[in-house]
Formats: structure tokens, C-alpha cells, sequence
């Protein structure tokens, strides 16, 4: 009963590329011939600070994929708050499982992004959650001073 499961190309497994796949197409000329080709993706590597898992993030990201990251206001938002049917590549599903789990295991990062984890919070809630997000960093920043 379940829907067909998305195919996702090999290298789109590797990064985070927000359903961006290799199109097909013909190029024509003046003339109007036509012959094959193919659009790839605008892929770029990146490295993200992911403040739930505590580290640097080096992915593989397409430049609608980085909008969107900064839309959400950051990797850990991107990744915990946007719906699981957007997030089909690898590794999406690995960072989201492993964040989640961090999550699960920490009180501070629980208040922040519990709701999410249970589905409460949707992606227009993201600016909510940013604030939040910041002020739970500030908040251990603090707590690591003293």
C-alpha cells in the first residue's frame, strides 16, 4: 500500500542535494538539429558547523540544497525540521537519524527540537526554531564558561 519509493541517483546517496537529479534533454542549434545531452547538477563541497552532533560537516551540497540550508537557518534545522519525504538522499537520512538520536540524548537540544523529532513543528516554523537554536548554543557557551 505504501508509495513507490524515490529513486535517488548514485552520487546524490554521497551529499545533500534536495531532490536535484541529472536531466535529459536535446540541444538545438540555429538550424533546429538536435542532438542528446545532459544538465548535471551545480554541486559544490561544503562544510557545515552542526551544533546538535558538535562538529564540522563536510558535504556534498547543490546550490538549491544550500538555500534551502539557509532558509531553515542552518544544517541541524535543515536536516531535523524538513519533511522526511524532501530528505530521500543517504546521506540526509544518516545525518537526521544520528541528530536525532543526539538529540533524544540531551535535555537542551530535547526543548529545542523535540516537537520536531515527533512531527509537531513544520518548515514555516523554522524561524522559531533558528531563534531557538541560537539561544540554546548561547546557553551552552555560557554554561561551558563557568
Amino acid at each position: 500500500m505504501g508509495g513507490k519509493k524515490p529513486v535517488v541517483m548514485g552520487r546524490a546517496s554521497r551529499g545533500l542535494y534536495h531532490g536535484k537529479h541529472i536531466r535529459f534533454g536535446n540541444s538545438r542549434s540555429h538550424s533546429e538539429r538536435r542532438h542528446r545531452r545532459m544538465w548535471k547538477p551545480n554541486v559544490h563541497r561544503k562544510v557545515y558547523r552542526s551544533h546538535v552532533l558538535d562538529a564540522d560537516v563536510s558535504v556534498r551540497v547543490t546550490t538549491h540544497a544550500m538555500r534551502c540550508i539557509d532558509r531553515a537557518g542552518g544544517l541541524d534545522n535543515y536536516v531535523l525540521l524538513t519533511k522526511k519525504q524532501k530528505l530521500t538522499d543517504g546521506l540526509a537520512v544518516e545525518l537526521r537519524e544520528e541528530m536525532e538520536e543526539a538529540v533524544r540524548g540531551d535535555d537542551k537540544w530535547m526543548a529545542v527540537y523535540g516537537d520536531a523529532i515527533s512531527g509537531a513543528i513544520k518548515m514555516r516554523d523554522t524561524a522559531t526554531a533558528a531563534t531557538a537554536t541560537a539561544a540554546a548554543a548561547a546557553a551552552a557557551a555560557a554554561a561551558a564558561e563557568q
